[in-house]
């Protein structure tokens, strides 16, 4: 590998961009940068996650997940329903785990609310929140209360999926 080559490299890994590298000589060699591409800003899921109205644990895990499918696209999704069903985030059941899980879930939120991301909550099927998503929706406002960071879906039982109701 040549010095230039070696150059070339060490400016890719730092500023993070392709370079092309064009010539065969001393005297055509030339790099042109192309951007890397543009970024979406990152997305966390809040949603039901317990059993309500008739809805299980895995059916508001499915309806989170339609609506991170909504967000697909150059970005971060953060959708932490699967998590909490495998058991990542800990035994529900346990109020010790439940509550250590509860708080890993804020943070994430917080997290993508730092990285200038929006927040995107499913309500539940009478307009209102969970207990959980309250607390998803004030720790993000507290952190990131731009508007347009919070868009406020409901599900349509006619569709069978999320419809966007507020920016």
């Amino acid at each position: 590998m040549t010095p230039d080559a070696v150059l070339f490299l060490l400016i890719f890994a730092t500023v993070g961009a392709i370079i092309l590298y064009v010539g065969d000589n001393h005297l055509h060699k030339r790099a042109c940068m192309i951007p890397p591409p543009l970024r979406l800003p990152p997305v966390y899921i809040a949603g039901p996650f317990a059993p309500w109205g008739g809805l299980s644990s895995f059916e508001n895990t499915e309806r989170a997940e339609a609506v991170a499918r909504m967000y697909e696209g150059n970005r971060d999704i953060v959708c932490v329903h699967p998590g909490i069903l495998t058991g990542e985030y800990g035994d529900d059941t346990i109020p010790a785990e439940r509550l250590a899980g509860q708080e890993r879930t804020l943070a994430e939120c917080v997290n993508v609310a730092l990285r200038g991301g929006i927040l995107a909550v499913l309500q539940r099927s009478d307009g209102n929140y969970s207990s959980g998503t309250i607390e998803e929706i004030r720790a993000f406002v507290a952190v990131r209360p731009a508007a347009g960071s919070l868009h406020v879906w409901r599900w349509d039982d006619v569709a069978n999926a999320p419809v966007r109701v507020k920016a």
